[in-house]
């Protein structure tokens, strides 16, 4: 690859490129699924940010069963803000366009401060752009959108001169930790990595302990006795959390990971020199052990790090057959390629369509009720059916969530109605909502497995709502 690119000509690559990637899965959903928003945290953020602007920031959120403590979240009033004026669908999906965007560009200038030549931070830009992980952080209306940008954000300004950008940093270094403790930890190791490496600037990263403390302390004030533990109920694949190929819905590329791979090898001898990208990567896999696919964004970082030297390397080294050469870049650039290409139709079909929305909007027409559903489509119908579920996916801050996860566990799958209706009479659950999903693996296995069998009893339920594989049961009135 030449070095003639003009700094411009890079830049309006980079631009293209990202926004292509990142519009395309929103265009064919605007035009093939009536425009639904992505995931499950995108209706939650969207309901949350909502709120804000018609009350101003909660401390409670009704909606989810018992009440929660809100713990507040720096994406929420950020995407208020944009969805003020441009509405919250839209902002919802043209935020972490931006974002992701302005990243690219702020991972691209941090390779160039740190010394990597021109191909290296190429490469290494765009495996990261190709990364299933990226894809999903700045296509869906996560928090992470705004997390990632803000480390880039902060690195740059770290490894600047300017004491007036440092202020800069510091003031947005209060931010980090208000996502949870996990980021502030992983900026800390960040940095630490940096100044090791450089040998220099240690006051610079003992003063940056400063805020990330102070804002964590105030983290852990809000949350310490919301600990969560729900998903020591839930088994871990760390292979299948990992890799996007073996299911996860934000993984990184095995491609990816077989070029980061070649970067550690064909770089061990020089591995003085990358000691904080290997002290990063220990610690993110340890880490990725507790989180699960939350770590998935940073390792896709570093990932890409490695993976843009080893490529680099590989097309360097002398080959003792060109063709062998040729045919193995030529692998690997088609293999990341596909990756990304297979995982577009993915993120485009991800769950709710509209066919769920659809659903919802009509259940809000409905009397007021608790609802019953699996965890993972309690934001949905938080957002769109206005109504309370029985439980959600905020497991951290719900009161009594193990309980709650036990008595729908014993709801779903038993048989005995007396004690079903004694379980829905004493939690005032006045709906069931069920969809293909939960009828096919998500909850039961078989068509009339526990509740699927008691639902026959028209004594007890009504099926109010069947349609495009969706049902919705009341619970009819005299079991209250």
């Amino acid at each position: 690859m030449k070095k003639e690119f003009t700094k411009s000509q890079i830049a309006v690559f980079i631009f293209l490129a990202s926004f292509l990637i990142l519009i395309l899965p929103q265009i064919i959903r605007y035009f093939f699924l009536d425009n639904v928003l992505i995931g499950e945290e995108s209706y939650y953020n969207a309901r949350i940010a909502s709120n804000i602007n018609r009350e101003g920031v909660q401390t409670h959120d009704e909606l989810s069963y018992g009440g929660v403590d809100y713990v507040f979240n720096p994406y929420h009033p950020f995407l208020a803000f944009f969805s003020s004026f441009l509405g919250v669908g839209f902002a919802s999906k043209i935020v972490p366009l931006v974002l992701g965007i302005i990243s690219l560009f702020l991972f691209y200038y941090i390779l160039r401060e740190l010394k990597f030549n021109f191909e290296r931070r190429f490469f290494s830009t765009m495996i990261l752009l190709l990364s299933p992980s990226f894809i999903f952080t700045f296509v869906a209306s996560t928090s992470y959108s705004l997390i990632v940008f803000l480390f880039f954000l902060c690195f740059s300004l770290f490894i600047t001169k300017n004491k007036y950008l440092f202020l800069l940093y510091l003031l947005l270094l209060f931010i980090i930790p208000l996502f949870g403790f996990f980021h502030a930890l992983v900026f800390a190791v960040l940095i630490f990595s940096y100044v090791f490496y450089r040998k220099k600037a240690m006051k610079k990263f003992f003063i940056s302990l400063i805020p990330l403390l102070f804002s964590s302390l105030y983290y852990f004030g809000a949350t310490y006795s919301k600990i969560f533990s729900f998903e020591n109920f839930l088994s871990r694949n760390i292979f299948r959390d990992t890799i996007s190929g073996l299911g996860s819905y934000n993984g990184l590329s095995i491609f990816a990971v077989l070029l980061a791979l070649v970067g550690v090898v064909v770089l061990w001898k020089h591995k003085k020199e990358f000691y904080p990208i290997y002290m990063n990567s220990i610690v993110l896999i340890l880490l990725l052990l507790y989180k699960g696919s939350e770590a998935n964004i940073y390792l896709a970082v570093l990932f890409s790090i490695f993976g843009g030297l080893g490529f680099y390397k590989l097309m360097k080294r002398r080959w003792e057959a060109k063709t062998i050469k040729n045919l193995t870049l030529l692998l690997l650039i088609t293999g990341l390629i596909l990756t990304s290409a297979s995982y577009i139709p993915r993120i485009i079909n991800f769950e709710p369509d509209k066919e769920v929305i659809e659903s919802l909007e009509w259940l809000q027409s409905q009397p007021k009720g608790i609802v019953l559903s699996h965890h993972s489509n309690g934001f949905w119908i938080e957002h769109s059916a206005e109504m309370v579920v029985f439980m959600d996916s905020n497991f951290q801050h719900s009161p009594d969530t193990n309980k709650r996860h036990n008595i729908s566990e014993t709801i779903f799958y038993s048989r005995d109605l007396r004690n079903t209706r004694s379980l829905l009479k004493e939690n005032n659950i006045g709906y069931i909502w069920i969809d293909d999903e939960m009828k096919n693996g998500e909850v039961w296995k078989a068509d009339e497995e526990g509740m699927l069998f008691l639902l026959q009893n028209n004594e007890t339920f009504k099926s109010i709502y069947n349609k495009n594989n969706i049902e919705i049961w009341k619970v009819l009135d005299e079991l209250k």
